[in-house]
């Protein structure tokens, strides 16, 4: 619909400017913006006409797990002179539940004759439409959080975790679903505020029988009542799916504090036994040490020179100067010990003496 189509769609049923309103919720959105938002209902009466403007926001669900928040605009003009109601909807699809039941009602004549005896009686026709899916609409989230809930109270620390981060942004999301429950709630008993003004109105100018609009006055308090259960399950609702993203970040930071504190104990456990290790190269080291010099001069002399057979009764004969492998074996080995310590305890002396002065040059800056 054009502007120019509804701007004379207005000026044809005389509508107040009010309308022009309520259709600015309706402009092409790229993002969820106005989600919780409803403009103010309108309620006028004169000597002439009564005129009712709100609009409605619904849940609809477009698949088995996809729901929506809609709206439907209502602009009621009842004309006083003539008992005749003209009526402006705007609704947000054209295969809307709402026009379908309406003008399936239309073609019954007895209820026809009852929106003519109360006429006021159109806009339940709109909340018995729509009104029950906000139960189905916090039931979705509720067993949504619920099973993330179950699954989030079974968790071990110590196995893989069932629960990440994927997980908390779906409890946000629904947190945030459910935060902008209670404007539109609020937003609802006042349209019903405005209802009920207007059938007080038509029951004072007797244009409505006593019963009826006492019948009219109970399905509105009825309407009122829903909305404050439809309120209070919200706001437990809220406050559950809070607590739920709490613990869940709760979850995940004792997992990553459970699996920094088997990191370091691996690099305690590592580091140990590279201490372990180098205790026994150094050690493998030490021994070959002392036994290199032996090695060495017993392959220099050749073992010949000290050691024979007796070629007769094949006994083991000892050079007398065996005394010289023992003298220069022992000597040689106390060199090679020492010019180790040597080289090892200069190494330590360069180390200290650079970090006395990286000590002092950080001191001077200071």
């Amino acid at each position: 619909m054009t502007r120019q189509l509804f701007q004379e769609i207005i000026n044809i049923a005389g509508a107040s400017s009010e309308v022009l309103e309520c259709s600015l919720a309706f402009c092409r959105k790229r993002v969820g913006i106005e989600e919780a938002y409803s403009s103010a209902p309108m309620f006028k009466s004169n000597g002439h006409s009564i005129e009712i403007t709100y609009v409605m926001k619904y849940a609809a669900c477009k698949s088995v797990e996809d729901w929506v928040i809609r709206q439907t605009a209502v602009y009621q003009k009842y004309n006083i002179e003539t008992n005749q109601s003209t009526w402006i909807f705007l609704n947000p699809t054209t295969d809307c539940a709402f026009q379908k039941r309406l003008a399936t009602l239309l073609q019954n004549p007895t209820q026809v004759l009852a929106f003519h005896r109360q006429p006021l009686l159109v806009h339940n026709v709109l909340f018995g439409t729509f009104f029950p899916l906000w139960r189905d609409y916090l039931a979705y989230y509720e067993r949504k959080v619920l099973t993330i809930a179950n699954t989030n109270m079974a968790q071990r620390i110590e196995e893989e975790l069932r629960v990440n981060h994927e997980t908390l942004s779906t409890v946000r999301h629904a947190e945030a679903r459910c935060s902008s429950l209670s404007p539109i709630f609020r937003s609802l008993q006042k349209n019903f505020q405005t209802l009920q003004d207007a059938n007080d109105t038509l029951a004072e100018r007797n244009i409505t029988q006593q019963s009826d609009a006492h019948a009219m006055k109970q399905l509105l308090e009825n309407y009122v009542n829903m909305v404050d259960a439809y309120t209070q399950q919200a706001w437990f609702l809220k406050s559950r799916t809070a607590c739920l993203a709490v613990s869940i970040t709760d979850t995940l930071s004792f997992k990553d504090s459970n699996t920094a504190r088997r990191q370091n104990k691996y690099m305690l456990d590592l580091t140990l036994s590279t201490v372990d290790d180098s205790t026994t190269v150094r050690v493998i080291t030490t021994v070959t040490l002392i036994y290199l010099p032996f090695t060495f001069m017993a392959t220099l002399l050749g073992m010949s020179s000290f050691f024979e057979m007796d070629p007769i009764d094949h006994s083991l004969i000892v050079s007398p100067k065996f005394w010289m492998y023992v003298v220069f074996s022992i000597p040689l080995t106390a060199a090679t010990l020492f010019y180790w310590w040597f080289v090892k305890n200069a190494k330590q002396r360069t180390k200290s003496k650079s970090k006395e002065d990286a000590m002092e040059s950080g001191s001077v800056n200071d």
